[in-house]
């Protein structure tokens, strides 16, 4: 998930910087990635290779974190210039669906972006 803290500049980054890498190439509609789940803050999106996607989707949202791990050792941990924590889990309750959590929760400045968690499904 990459261990360093700043961009290949030194400079740390808001959640809101990275945000249209992501807007671009996935589903984004007001303020939520991907498709409903069973509750309106639980968000899926589609991919024939789920572990890679999710990589890829934390990767991308968490350039110029603060990166460390949970204290159970189960997700990877983010935490953004303006607060913003994203985490990100391989194993989830869900089947095969890595799952990335954005909890804006200490952010001043999300932009759009709500309070989320995506599972990766494969694509049927």
């Amino acid at each position: 998930m990459g261990t360093g803290s700043t961009t290949e500049t030194g400079a740390y980054k808001s959640v809101n910087d990275n945000l249209p890498k992501l807007t671009s190439r996935y589903k984004f509609n007001n303020g939520y990635f991907g498709e409903r789940g069973n509750k309106n803050f639980i968000r899926t999106i589609t991919s024939s290779n789920p572990q890679k996607s999710a990589t890829e989707f934390f990767s991308t949202i968490s350039e110029g974190g603060s990166f460390s791990e949970s204290s159970n050792g189960k997700a990877s941990i983010a935490t953004m210039a303006d607060g913003t924590v994203i985490s990100y889990r391989t194993i989830t309750t869900t089947e095969n669906s890595p799952a990335v959590e954005i909890n804006i929760r200490y952010s001043s400045e999300s932009g759009s972006l709500k309070y989320q968690k995506i599972h990766f499904i494969r694509k049927d």
